[in-house]
């Protein structure tokens, strides 16, 4: 049963023929069943932190783009305005565009303050427009690049930069403003932080540990 091959080396153990060896099964371990009620509690959980991301993307996403990119020779003009699923392109020669300047808006509308008294006024936000040519050739129009404010210096920087390329100081224009959001977004975050507030404060996210039944001793007095 034992050899021994070479002088100061171990035995080794050799099966004998016929015999019928005993090996042990690997060992798998196995996972704890999770109850239904658990289970649910974490597909809550994780649904409602994906509805926050869902929300944050929605809020972060502007509803409305305008685009003006302009060459040596022509200028393309695009107002993408998700909310409403209407997107306008215009391309137009370089001589079309006439002009840039910062303008008051409220609500995407181009307002005059000096119309408007002092509280009014103060509600108007900062952005800048620029006046092309009408395709048609017939008079021109005024069109805002933004449908929210824009700070008061921003505006200021994109007029030069019009004003620039539309007197051939440049040869190029790149301008693209986003503003807006989506106001189903807000809805989505406010239900999901809930959700995610009811999760912890009702879910189970761990089963709980049987209780160990005691085994009852015998009473040691005897009845008298």
């Amino acid at each position: 049963m034992f050899q021994r091959k070479k002088q100061g080396e171990l035995p080794l153990f050799t099966q004998p023929k016929g015999g019928s060896g005993i090996s042990a099964a690997p060992y798998s371990p196995r996972m704890p069943k999770a109850s239904t009620y658990t289970i649910g509690s974490w597909v809550w959980l994780v649904g409602s932190i994906v509805m926050i991301g869902l929300g944050i993307w929605l809020i972060a996403t502007p509803t409305d783009v305008h685009t003006l990119d302009c060459d040596s020779e022509a200028c393309t003009l695009t107002i993408a305005s998700w909310e409403h699923s209407a997107t306008q392109t215009r391309r137009f020669p370089r001589g079309h565009l006439l002009s840039a300047r910062s303008v008051r808006i409220r609500r995407g509308e181009i307002r005059d303050p000096k119309d408007l008294r002092s509280k009014a006024r103060r509600k108007l936000g900062y952005s800048f427009a620029v006046t092309v040519q009408k395709p048609d050739g017939n008079g021109s129009e005024e069109i805002p690049m933004s449908t929210t404010s824009l700070g008061r210096k921003k505006p200021r920087e994109r007029v030069e930069e019009v004003e620039a390329y539309i007197q051939n100081q440049s040869n190029g224009l790149d301008i693209t403003e986003s503003s807006g959001y989506d106001w189903r977004g807000i809805l989505v975050l406010l239900f999901s932080l809930v959700s995610v507030l009811f999760a912890s404060v009702f879910g189970q996210f761990e089963d709980p540990k049987p209780k160990s039944r005691q085994r009852q001793r015998p009473n040691s007095r005897r009845k008298m």
